[in-house]
Protein backbone atom coordinates (compact mmCIF):
# COMPACT_ATOMS: atom_id res chain seq x y z
CA UNK A 1 0.00 0.00 0.00
CA UNK A 2 2.58 2.37 1.02
CA UNK A 3 4.65 1.69 -2.24
CA UNK A 4 1.80 2.05 -4.41
CA UNK A 5 0.62 5.65 -2.26
CA UNK A 6 4.28 6.64 -3.17
CA UNK A 7 4.28 5.79 -7.13
CA UNK A 8 1.05 7.81 -7.32
CA UNK A 9 2.56 10.91 -5.55
CA UNK A 10 5.65 10.04 -8.01
CA UNK A 11 3.50 10.20 -11.30
CA UNK A 12 1.53 13.21 -10.05
CA UNK A 13 5.10 15.10 -9.37
CA UNK A 14 6.42 14.01 -12.51
CA UNK A 15 3.05 15.18 -14.31
CA UNK A 16 3.39 18.74 -12.79
CA UNK A 17 6.73 19.06 -11.75
CA UNK A 18 6.71 22.37 -14.56
CA UNK A 19 4.16 24.35 -12.69
CA UNK A 20 6.98 24.21 -9.70
CA UNK A 21 4.22 23.05 -7.42
CA UNK A 22 6.26 21.12 -5.07
CA UNK A 23 9.32 22.94 -4.60
CA UNK A 24 7.96 24.16 -0.99
CA UNK A 25 10.41 25.72 1.21
CA UNK A 26 12.16 22.87 3.08
CA UNK A 27 10.49 24.06 6.56
CA UNK A 28 6.85 23.93 4.92
CA UNK A 29 7.08 20.17 5.33
CA UNK A 30 8.20 20.06 8.60
CA UNK A 31 5.90 23.16 9.85
CA UNK A 32 3.09 21.04 8.64
CA UNK A 33 4.21 17.78 10.54
CA UNK A 34 4.90 20.38 13.43
CA UNK A 35 1.12 21.24 13.31
CA UNK A 36 -0.06 18.25 12.67
CA UNK A 37 2.20 16.76 15.89
CA UNK A 38 0.71 19.22 17.85
CA UNK A 39 -2.81 18.61 17.21
CA UNK A 40 -2.29 14.55 17.15
CA UNK A 41 -0.66 15.69 21.07
CA UNK A 42 -3.58 17.50 21.95
CA UNK A 43 -6.70 15.37 20.42
CA UNK A 44 -5.58 11.82 20.37
CA UNK A 45 -2.48 11.49 22.98
CA UNK A 46 -4.10 13.67 25.87
CA UNK A 47 -7.29 11.95 25.83
CA UNK A 48 -5.77 8.07 26.01
CA UNK A 49 -3.23 9.52 28.67
CA UNK A 50 -6.22 10.76 30.16
CA UNK A 51 -8.12 7.83 29.94
CA UNK A 52 -5.13 5.60 31.15
CA UNK A 53 -4.72 8.23 33.99
CA UNK A 54 -8.62 7.52 35.41
CA UNK A 55 -8.22 3.79 34.71
CA UNK A 56 -5.54 3.80 36.79
CA UNK A 57 -6.33 5.72 39.75
CA UNK A 58 -10.22 4.01 39.46
CA UNK A 59 -8.89 0.22 39.59
CA UNK A 60 -6.52 1.64 43.04
CA UNK A 61 -8.81 3.79 44.65
CA UNK A 62 -12.84 2.39 43.88
CA UNK A 63 -14.60 0.30 45.80
CA UNK A 64 -13.66 -3.27 44.03
CA UNK A 65 -9.71 -1.68 43.13
CA UNK A 66 -6.61 -2.52 44.29
CA UNK A 67 -6.33 -1.46 47.72
CA UNK A 68 -10.18 -3.51 48.50
CA UNK A 69 -9.00 -6.93 46.75
CA UNK A 70 -6.00 -6.61 49.14
CA UNK A 71 -8.12 -6.07 51.90
CA UNK A 72 -10.70 -8.94 50.90
CA UNK A 73 -7.40 -10.92 50.59
CA UNK A 74 -6.25 -10.58 54.36
CA UNK A 75 -9.72 -10.73 55.80
CA UNK A 76 -9.60 -14.03 53.92
CA UNK A 77 -6.63 -15.35 55.46
CA UNK A 78 -7.97 -14.20 58.77
CA UNK A 79 -11.13 -15.97 58.10
CA UNK A 80 -9.14 -19.48 57.00
CA UNK A 81 -7.10 -18.67 60.28
CA UNK A 82 -9.91 -18.98 62.57
CA UNK A 83 -11.79 -21.83 60.42
CA UNK A 84 -8.36 -23.79 61.30
CA UNK A 85 -8.55 -23.22 64.90
CA UNK A 86 -11.96 -24.13 65.23
CA UNK A 87 -11.27 -27.56 63.29
CA UNK A 88 -9.13 -27.62 66.06
CA UNK A 89 -11.03 -26.47 68.95
CA UNK A 90 -13.62 -29.09 67.49
CA UNK A 91 -11.10 -32.39 67.53
CA UNK A 92 -10.25 -31.43 71.18
CA UNK A 93 -14.04 -31.15 72.18
CA UNK A 94 -14.75 -34.71 70.17
CA UNK A 95 -11.80 -35.77 72.04
CA UNK A 96 -13.32 -34.78 75.25
CA UNK A 97 -16.78 -35.98 74.77
CA UNK A 98 -15.44 -39.83 73.90
CA UNK A 99 -13.41 -39.32 77.09
CA UNK A 100 -16.56 -38.73 79.24
CA UNK A 101 -18.33 -41.43 77.22
CA UNK A 102 -15.69 -44.02 78.21
CA UNK A 103 -14.39 -43.15 81.38
CA UNK A 104 -16.78 -42.81 85.01
CA UNK A 105 -14.31 -41.07 86.82
CA UNK A 106 -14.47 -38.23 83.68
CA UNK A 107 -18.19 -38.33 84.01
CA UNK A 108 -18.26 -37.73 87.68
CA UNK A 109 -15.06 -34.96 87.81
CA UNK A 110 -17.66 -32.93 85.49
CA UNK A 111 -20.76 -33.32 87.68
CA UNK A 112 -18.78 -32.86 90.59
CA UNK A 113 -17.09 -29.45 89.24
CA UNK A 114 -19.86 -28.35 86.91
CA UNK A 115 -23.54 -29.21 89.26
CA UNK A 116 -22.00 -29.19 92.42
CA UNK A 117 -23.18 -32.47 93.19
CA UNK A 118 -21.49 -34.44 96.40
CA UNK A 119 -21.94 -38.22 97.59
CA UNK A 120 -24.00 -38.67 100.48
CA UNK A 121 -21.43 -39.39 103.19
CA UNK A 122 -19.22 -36.15 102.10
CA UNK A 123 -19.59 -32.39 103.47
CA UNK A 124 -19.31 -29.38 101.99
CA UNK A 125 -17.50 -26.46 102.93
CA UNK A 126 -17.39 -22.88 101.45
CA UNK A 127 -15.19 -20.20 101.88
CA UNK A 128 -16.27 -16.64 101.17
Amino acid sequence: MRRSLIRAIMKVRSEFSHLNLFRFPSNFLKLTLGVMNSQYRLFVRLPLWVCLGLLCFMGTFSKRGLLDWRRMIEQNDKLEQKISEMAQQRVFMERQIESFKRNKDEQERVVRQVLGYIKPHETVIEFQ
